[in-house]
């Protein structure tokens, strides 16, 4: 009896053989004076626990967090120096780069806000991804950061279509009190927006999943963010169609190059540049906006639309990390900004100094 309780005692203990399938049906039970051991309880009790921790961390999620840990310090870098750089040098402090910290703010809160929140559902954190209005705020800051990104887009190519459509009565139409009102509204707009949901526009159950599609009613997820996408994205398109025309149309026309003529290219130039910010933006979103709806469909397996969804808005959220790198190479104001803010963190009179000398040097 004794040998039989040790043979037992060694199969119970270790893990390997518990894990084994085949050794487990021998044991059902042991009798010892009226006392029944049930190994096939203590088997299956392990079993579960190890089922229930690759489920909650699955390969997907870990790899979900490991990307958003990865774009968190490039995404708050890169537009943290964005910002520092048109506060810190007075030539910076244009009415166009109003619109350029507007959407700098909105990426930042993807790194500050967006990513942290998404990470602690990918993780399953307990007491966290079953409250209500955690759940909320995680897609209340997503739909912020995004319709802001959109709205400056926007403003920004209606901004570029004034300079380069009418140059000469610019600084009238386009004032700096004028630009920091389309910024407040479109803040407001989307901020409103954002907190509908939390405000009572919502369909949030108790045990249920936290799903974009699922705590938030079809029509405002619909007509609330993806029409507002769709709008924001047409309207921008417009107006860089528009400011293509005018310059084909210009360059008919001009033969001599004068100091206006500089000064319209420099336009036409930064209107280049934020093209490639808003063509760039549509790429990287465009995916998700077209699988995201496909989760109303029943007939598709929506445990791979759930997937392909979480894929394609890591791709979209990545997109908050590259426009800094977009001014660094396409803009010689903000590579020069870029190399003397790095190189004199400490001296701001040696920084605006060697950033006049640098921007002259590029500009020759």
């Amino acid at each position: 009896m004794y040998e039989n309780k040790t043979v037992l005692s060694e199969i119970i203990c270790n893990d390997s053989l518990i894990d084994n399938k085949t050794a487990i049906p021998n044991f059902t039970s042991y009798n010892d004076d009226n006392h029944t051991f049930q190994t096939d309880t203590i088997a299956n009790h392990h079993n579960n626990n190890i089922t229930s921790v690759t489920n909650s961390l699955s390969v997907h999620n870990l790899i979900f967090v490991t990307v958003n840990l990865f774009l968190v310090p490039l995404i708050i870098g890169g537009n943290a120096l964005v910002l520092l750089s048109i506060a810190s040098f007075p030539r910076l402090r244009t009415v166009s780069n109003i619109f350029v910290s507007s959407l700098a703010v909105a990426d930042l809160l993807v790194g500050l806000l967006v990513i942290p929140f998404y990470t602690v559902y990918y993780l399953s954190v307990p007491g966290v991804t079953e409250n209500k209005y955690a759940c909320l705020f995680k897609y209340a800051f997503i739909i912020e950061s995004c319709g802001s990104s959109i709205f400056n887009l926007s403003a920004i190519a209606f901004e570029r279509y004034v300079a380069v459509s009418f140059p000469l009565k610019y600084s009238a139409i386009m004032t700096r009190r004028k630009a920091k009102l389309i910024v407040t509204v479109l803040w407001t707009y989307v901020t409103v927006l954002s907190l509908a949901p939390i405000a009572g526009i919502n369909t949030w159950r108790a045990n249920a999943a936290c799903d974009f599609y699922l705590v938030l009613p079809m029509g405002y997820t619909v007509l609330g963010s993806f029409v507002t996408v769709s709008v924001g994205m047409v309207t921008t398109s417009v107006f860089y169609a528009l400011i293509y025309w005018e310059i084909r149309k210009m360059r008919r026309f001009t033969e001599n190059q004068s100091r206006l003529d500089k000064s319209h290219n420099r336009d036409v130039r930064s209107a280049f540049v934020m093209a490639v910010v808003s063509l760039t933006f549509l790429m990287f979103w465009l995916p998700y906006i077209v699988i995201g709806p496909l989760k109303y469909i029943p007939t598709l397996d929506r445990e791979f639309i759930e997937r392909l969804k979480n894929y394609t808005l890591c791709l979209a959220i990545s997109n908050s990390m590259v426009n800094p790198f977009i001014y660094g190479c396409l803009r010689k104001d903000f590579l020069s900004a870029y190399r003397t803010f790095l190189c004199n963190p400490c001296s701001f009179r040696r920084r605006e100094k060697n950033f006049n000398l640098a921007l002259s040097h590029s500009c020759d």
